[in-house]
């Protein structure tokens, strides 16, 4: 359930009743309505009557990125990088061209008074991993992905802190799973930084990944998603060490033994190419079995 929470920016948290539980659904009637109006209204009094209710600080996030928020279309060569997109064609060719997609937009001044009240609320409550992932997912969208590593980054430090003790959604404690959870949705925020076309992005999450490894050096896809940056950026001996740093935790992982052989087949060593698709062999899934056959098959006819 908190996994699936986690993938929609505008969120209805579930409450449970409480003294001040008016103010709460009202509030998800209104934002699910995209009510701007009666928020306005709501929102100082909900704030009068609990100051100090993390609930109260992510309607207002949620509010401001609602008020800031505008949509569009969008025309590029490429695929956008998130949402569905319609490939338009060449009528003299029938070649794909170009591809129409749409947009989601905030505004700067709206955004940044959401990511402050958030910070109002991790002030109060700084186990709340729901109000630090708000502000990640943000961050992410308006390309802001130098501040994005940052906020991943005290994540881990706050993680580390409090033992992960982490709450969600009404102070409800995430259980003993909870840093296997959080590392999980972290995935996530590692697929942004690497599928993002700006520069800048790959830098931030070679950050990331570097700091996940410090803090959790078992983290097997930190180091996968270190050397899959480090190849974006073209530092492919750095991504080979990842790799192979990833393989000492374990020798059997077939995503690291399918990076290391496709990092060999790609820079011309064949026999070690062959040497990791082997090791893949021994898997008992049938898929992986079938996958490595495939590469091993295509390095023979060369």
């Amino acid at each position: 359930m908190i996994k699936k929470i986690i993938s929609f920016l505008f969120v209805t948290f579930l409450c449970s009743v409480s003294l001040f539980a008016d103010f709460k659904s009202d509030y998800e009637k209104y934002i699910k309505s995209e009510n701007i109006k009666k928020l306005e209204v709501l929102l100082p009094e909900w704030e009068k009557a609990e100051p100090d209710n993390p609930e109260m600080f992510i309607a207002y996030f949620n509010y401001y990125l609602l008020k800031g928020r505008s949509s569009g279309l969008t025309l590029d060569t490429v695929p956008p990088e998130s949402g569905p997109a319609i490939p338009f064609s060449n009528p003299d060719t029938g070649e794909t061209v170009g591809y129409i997609g749409g947009q989601t937009s905030y505004d700067k001044t709206n955004t940044e008074t959401a990511l402050k009240y958030l910070n109002k609320g991790l002030a109060i409550a700084p186990e709340r991993l729901d109000m630090h992932f708000g502000q990640i997912s943000i961050l992410g969208q308006i390309n802001e992905y130098e501040r994005m590593a940052e906020k991943i980054i005290e994540v881990f430090r706050v993680a580390k802190k409090i033992n992960h003790k982490w709450l969600w959604s009404n102070n409800e404690p995430m259980g003993d799973d909870a840093e296997n959870i959080m590392l999980d949705s972290i995935n996530d925020y590692h697929a942004t930084l690497l599928t993002a076309k700006d520069a800048k992005a790959k830098e931030a999450e070679i950050k990331v990944c570097s700091a996940q490894i410090k803090a959790y050096p078992k983290s097997i896809y930190a180091y996968n998603f270190l050397g899959a940056a480090y190849m974006q950026t073209g530092e492919d001996k750095k991504a080979l060490q990842a790799f192979l740093d990833a393989e000492k935790i374990d020798p059997a992982d077939v995503i690291v033994l399918g990076n290391i052989g496709k990092w060999y087949a790609e820079h011309g060593d064949t026999k070690n190419a062959k040497k990791y698709y082997k090791k893949m062999l021994k898997n008992p899934d049938t898929r992986v079995q079938e996958f490595a056959r495939k590469r091993l098959d295509a390095l023979d006819k060369k």
